[in-house]
Parts: C-alpha cells; sequence; structure tokens
C-alpha cells in the first residue's frame, strides 16, 4: 500500500512538473457539474475544514504552492475576493500541495493572506480532485456541485463573474 501511494505521488509530481504551474487562463470545457469529492485537511490555524460542513454555501477551492510564479501573481486577487465574498457567505479554502508546511507559511506571511489556509501534505486531495498543475480552482454550487475549473491564475473580476452566478 505505501508503495503505490509513493508511485502515485511520484507520477503526480512529474506530471505538475511537466504540466508546471502555469498563468494562461484555461478554463475547463463547461461540462456538466459533478459532485465534490468529501475531504478534511486541518488549516494552518489548527482548524478541521470537512468540505461537507459546507454545503448550503457557495466554496471557492483553490489549489497552490509557494513555489508557484503565477501562484503569486493570483494571491491577492484570491484575498480581495475572500474580503469581498465571504460576508455573503461564500466559503473559501486555499490549499498548498507539493510543498512544505515551512514554505507555504512564509507565503501566507508574504501575501498578507487571511483566508482560510491548509497543507496537503500528502497529496490525497490533489489526487481525489485530479490536480495535474497549480493554480486549479474550484467553484461549488450550493449543493457542492463543482459547476467550474480553471487551470492557471484566478482575478477577482473571473470569480466574481463566477459567484455572482451562485448568488
Amino acid at each position: 500500500m505505501k508503495r503505490g501511494f509513493k508511485t502515485i505521488s511520484l507520477v503526480l509530481l512529474i506530471l505538475m512538473a511537466i504540466h508546471g504551474c502555469t498563468e494562461k487562463k484555461e478554463d475547463a470545457p463547461r461540462a456538466e457539474p459533478r459532485e465534490a469529492q468529501e475531504f478534511s485537511i486541518e488549516l494552518f490555524d489548527g482548524a478541521i475544514f470537512r468540505l461537507s460542513e459546507h454545503r448550503g454555501s457557495p466554496i471557492v477551492l483553490n489549489f497552490w504552492a509557494s513555489w508557484c510564479g503565477p501562484c503569486k501573481k493570483e494571491a491577492p486577487e484570491l484575498e480581495k475576493a475572500f474580503k469581498r465574498y465571504s460576508p455573503k457567505g461564500v466559503v473559501f479554502l486555499a490549499i498548498a500541495v507539493q510543498d512544505t508546511e515551512e514554505d507555504a507559511r512564509r507565503f501566507i506571511k508574504e501575501h498578507g493572506l487571511t483566508l482560510p489556509t491548509g497543507l496537503d501534505k500528502d497529496q490525497s486531495i490533489a489526487e481525489l480532485y485530479g490536480i495535474m498543475g497549480v493554480p486549479t480552482t474550484f467553484i461549488m454550487d450550493r449543493e457542492g456541485m463543482i459547476v467550474y475549473t480553471h487551470l492557471g491564475a484566478v482575478t477577482e473580476e473571473l470569480l466574481e463573474d463566477e459567484l455572482e452566478k451562485l448568488l
């Protein structure tokens, strides 16, 4: 079991390296909404985030890494959207992948991020969501369906366009 996990992690790491982080705006083709997979993650503030506990609210789920240039570019955009939309009931979660806790915490501090953030220590959430590169952002509706996927850096305007459809 452990060997299989290491193999999967290695394949995921290679795919992320090949695909790399990207600045290009690349929306997944509009497809039928699909159900978001349940997970839980310990946040850097010590709280536990369980996806199922946020059913009934739109959710922005962002996968990023401290070493990713486009992730640095999108960080202030995510933070602005978080400050604007969390009072309206939108839940935000940023998940660092293929990273160390030390580097991820430094990134959060450098970029002044206050949105809930955690580290996918074993890459299980990235695997569950099929992450092939960072940044990748998913938007879920109130019923827990993924209604929008974006590979590459998001902007506040892009998030606004998608979130307004759900409010």
